[in-house]
């Protein structure tokens, strides 16, 4: 606006008066003149402003009359210098702007990043201690079973070392019994055939029924065996409330009881 005033200016300033003298005869000439400048400026202005509506700044500079682009033109390249200039500012402002938003989210994110680390952190360490003691528990069983183990192996072998002895002892037994059976058929024939056995038979009588009684009562036969001493000295009644031999005070672990043996089956 301050450059259409100036042009106003200039323009109607004409001369009325010629430096000859003679401004009174070109008078008329120079208003018609004047006129038309002035109605040619009128519509300059209007097409002026028009194109100012329409176009950027950069552009408006351009439409201006050769007859007035010295001033233009430096006002022009000011403006645009300051524009430049702004648009420097504007555009350092933007990428410092930027820079300050990608290290704003740059940060951001790096502390969400360490949130989640944290909380996935104290959830593993929580895990791995639920962990740690279902693996206590595991070995302390394993422990407990291998103990196990090895006191059932151990009972197991004490059992068949008993069950091994015990076999040996039913053998050794069975083999004094048959023994015993022997001695006692060969004492019975002995007797029947020898002449003189009124004195005799009863001496062997007597000392047959001394090495059968029982140790315990004195009265019955023994017929049960003492384990592990394998002395035949108890009877049937008395084997039940006997804890030891009668004879050698053996603690007793076990017993057998045998058939008894008389004459008549004999």
């Amino acid at each position: 606006m301050a450059i259409q005033a100036r042009l106003y200016s200039e323009n109607l300033t004409f001369p009325f008066i010629n430096e000859d003298g003679g401004g009174e005869t070109n008078l008329s000439q120079n208003m018609i003149e004047n006129s038309c400048c002035l109605n040619d400026f009128y519509l300059f202005n209007l097409q002026q402003q028009y194109q100012q509506s329409q176009y950027p700044l950069e552009n408006q500079v351009s439409y201006v009359d050769t007859g007035f682009n010295k001033p233009i033109s430096i006002c022009s390249s000011s403006v645009m210098m300051n524009i430049q200039k702004q648009n420097q500012e504007i555009e350092g402002f933007i990428s410092l702007q930027n820079e300050r938003l990608r290290l704003a989210l740059q940060a951001q994110r790096k502390q969400q990043l360490l949130t989640i680390l944290k909380s996935y952190e104290s959830k593993s360490e929580l895990l791995l201690r639920q962990k740690d003691e279902e693996i206590k528990r595991a070995t302390k069983r394993r422990i407990e079973l291998e103990e196990f183990l090895r006191r059932t192996d151990m009972e197991r072998q004490k059992w068949q070392i008993a069950a091994n002895e015990t076999e040996a002892m039913v053998i050794s037994l069975n083999n004094t019994i048959e023994q015993l059976s022997e001695k006692l058929i060969k004492t019975d024939v002995e007797d029947e055939g020898s002449c003189c056995h009124d004195d005799n038979g009863e001496n062997n009588n007597m000392k047959k029924k001394k090495m059968m009684i029982c140790r315990s009562c004195f009265n019955e036969e023994s017929c049960v065996v003492m384990l592990p001493c394998r002395h035949l000295c108890a009877c049937e009644s008395c084997d039940v409330f006997l804890h030891s031999c009668p004879v050698c005070k053996m603690v007793k672990k076990a017993s057998i009881q045998v058939s008894r043996f008389d004459n008549s089956s004999l």
